[in-house]
């Protein structure tokens, strides 16, 4: 049996290397990897701001809403845990549609196709803390999951 040679083996990491950094015609798939490394990163961000974003969707909703005050009043605090319940699950599967959206957002980074968002209230909705679009991916915290627009 013989023994693998360093300088074959050397050869073979070097072939592998020049096939990886070789550029490629198209580049133009990147708003899935984008998109999953956004959620990936905010979507736990987003749990932690959950009780602040209920509590200004709340805010929002009661200012803008025709009912008496009674009715105002005694909804404040079913609404908020109703509120807070919903933008921690969303959160959380902001951050699970993510990690499912990294393996296709890693295949099709090398193709011109895209892949719809698997949780698209994330994408639509706006941010009520913080909204900045990027380049390496879109800072959406605090978003309200409540007004999607669909």
């Amino acid at each position: 049996m013989r023994a693998n040679h360093p300088l074959r083996r050397l050869a073979a990491i070097g072939v592998v290397f020049s096939f990886l950094l070789t550029p490629t015609s198209a580049l133009a798939g990147p708003e899935t990897l984008k998109r999953s490394f956004g959620n990936m990163i905010q979507g736990p961000i987003d749990l932690v701001l959950a009780p602040i974003t209920a509590g200004i969707v709340e805010y929002r909703n009661l200012k803008n809403i025709d009912d008496t005050t009674a009715v105002r009043v005694f909804w404040v605090v079913p609404g908020y845990i109703w509120l807070l319940g919903l933008h921690l699950g969303a959160s959380v599967l902001r951050t699970l549609a993510g990690v499912f959206e990294l393996l296709p957002g890693l295949v099709l980074l090398f193709t011109d196709a895209e892949m719809d968002p698997l949780f698209a209230p994330s994408e639509k909705s706006e941010a009520v803390i913080w909204d900045y679009p990027t380049t390496v991916f879109d800072f959406k915290l605090g978003v309200d999951y409540t007004a999607a627009p669909f």
